[in-house]
C-alpha cells in the first residue's frame, strides 16, 4: 500500500496567501480575534465566488490536408464561441459581482446611518 501526500491545489493555496495576509492587516490595524475571523470568513466567501473558471468547447475536425479556406472556418468557429459563450459567462460573472458590491454597500451604509433620521441626505 502506497502513501498518498495530498497537496493543496492552487485555488487553496492562493486563499491561504490572501487569508494569512488579511489577518496580518487586520492584527496590525488591532482588530480583535473575532472581528479578524468574522472578516477573514466573508473574505473567504467573497474569495470563492470570484475565482470562478469559465468553461467552453469546440468540436472541429481538421481536414487531412488543410486549406486556407479551412483554417478561416476555424478562426470563425472559435472566435464565435469565444464571443458567444466565453461572453456570456463573463457578463453573467460581472453581473453578480455588481450584485454582491451593492450588498455590501447597502450594508454598509446601514451600519454607518442605522437610522433614516442619521444619513447624509
Amino acid at each position: 500500500m502506497t502513501n498518498i501526500i495530498q497537496f493543496p491545489v492552487e485555488f487553496v493555496q492562493g486563499w491561504n496567501l490572501i487569508g494569512k495576509l488579511i489577518r496580518e492587516i487586520l492584527t496590525e490595524h488591532g482588530a480583535s480575534e473575532i472581528m479578524t475571523a468574522h472578516i477573514c470568513k466573508k473574505m473567504k466567501q467573497h474569495w470563492e465566488k470570484i475565482n470562478v473558471q469559465f468553461k467552453s468547447s469546440l468540436s472541429y475536425t481538421l481536414p487531412q490536408h488543410p486549406t486556407p479556406e479551412d483554417a478561416e472556418e476555424l478562426k470563425v468557429a472559435i472566435q464565435k464561441m469565444l464571443e458567444e459563450d466565453f461572453g456570456k459567462q463573463i457578463q453573467q460573472f460581472t453581473n453578480q459581482m455588481l450584485l454582491e458590491i451593492l450588498k455590501l454597500e447597502i450594508e454598509s451604509y446601514s451600519a454607518k446611518y442605522p437610522s433614516s433620521t442619521d444619513s447624509p441626505a
